[in-house]
C-alpha cells in the first residue's frame, strides 16, 4: 500500500540546495556520501557560485532543474530555507527535507520563521522532514541525506525513528560499529513541523523491508493519534 511519505524512501531523483565543492561542507559531504553508497537515483546540486560540485552538473536554483525532482534536500541556514521552500514549491517538488537549526526550537522569530515553511507546503501539497535533522536513510534504495562523513550500508529488518539527530548520525555509526544487526530506514524527524511520530510509523507499517521497530521520542504533538497508530501497528510489527 502506498503512502503519501514514500517518495521520501525511494526517490527517483534529489536536489541538493546548498551543494559545495568545499570538504567538510555539509552539502558536499550529502553529496559524497550517496556517490560512495551507491544512490542510482540522479543527484542535482544548485548553488548559484558554481558550475560543477563533485563532477555533477550544478544549477543556480531548483527551479533551473531540467527535469523532475522527487525530493529537496534543504542545506541552507534557516533564514533563507523559506526562500528554498518556496522555489521547491513552484518546480513542484512535493518531498523536502530541510536539515538547518535556527527554527521553532530556538525561540519565537524561529518559530515564526517555521511556520511560514509550512505555510508554503501546505498550500502546494508538499511534504517536510525537519528542521533541524539529518533526515532519512533509506538502506534498500540506497538514499541518505545525512551531512555525517562515512556512512555505511548493512541492510537488515529495523527501522529507527528519532527526534533527535544525533541519532542518525553518532549513534547510528556506532550500532553499524558495534551490534550485529542491519537496517532498513533510519527516520530523523527534528522538530517535526509536519512530518511526525505517527506519519512515520504509519510508513514503517506498509514497509516490507522492515520488521521491527524503535522509537526515540522527545516530544509528542498529537498523542492520541500516536498511540492509535501505535495499537495497530504494534499488532503487525513488534
Amino acid at each position: 500500500m502506498k503512502t503519501p511519505l514514500d517518495t521520501f524512501f525511494d526517490p527517483k531523483s534529489v536536489a541538493v540546495i546548498g551543494a559545495s565543492n568545499t570538504p567538510g561542507k555539509l552539502g558536499y559531504i550529502a553529496i559524497e556520501n550517496l556517490m560512495k553508497i551507491g544512490y542510482a537515483g540522479k543527484i542535482y546540486p544548485v548553488n548559484p557560485k558554481v558550475g560543477e560540485v563533485l563532477g555533477l552538473k550544478a544549477y543556480p536554483n531548483v527551479r533551473d532543474i531540467p527535469g523532475p525532482v522527487d525530493v529537496g534536500l534543504v542545506l541552507v541556514p534557516a533564514e533563507t530555507a523559506i526562500g528554498v521552500i518556496a522555489d521547491l514549491a513552484d518546480k513542484g517538488v512535493k518531498h523536502a527535507v530541510v536539515v538547518a537549526g535556527g527554527f521553532g526550537e530556538v525561540d519565537e522569530k524561529g518559530a515564526s520563521r517555521q511556520q511560514q515553511m509550512v505555510d508554503i507546503a501546505r498550500k502546494v501539497g508538499m511534504r517536510i522532514i525537519g528542521p533541524n535533522t539529518t533526515g532519512i536513510l533509506s538502506t534498500p534504495a540506497r538514499f541518505s541525506t545525512t551531512f555525517q562523513a562515512g556512512v555505511e550500508l548493512r541492510p537488515g529488518p529495523a527501522a529507527y525513528i528519532s527526534q533527535t539527530g544525533n541519532f542518525a548520525s553518532i549513534t547510528f555509526k556506532w550500532i553499524l560499529s558495534k551490534e550485529h544487526f542491519g537496517i532498513s530506514r533510519v527516520i530523523g524527524l527534528g522538530n517535526k513541523c509536519d512530518v511526525d511520530d505517527a506519519d512515520a510509523l504509519e510508513y514503517l507499517e506498509t514497509d516490507p523491508e522492515t520488521k521491527v521497530i524503535a522509537m526515540y521520542i522527545e516530544g509528542i504533538k498529537n498523542g492520541r493519534r500516536l498511540v492509535e497508530v501505535a495499537r495497530r501497528v504494534v499488532k503487525k510489527k513488534p
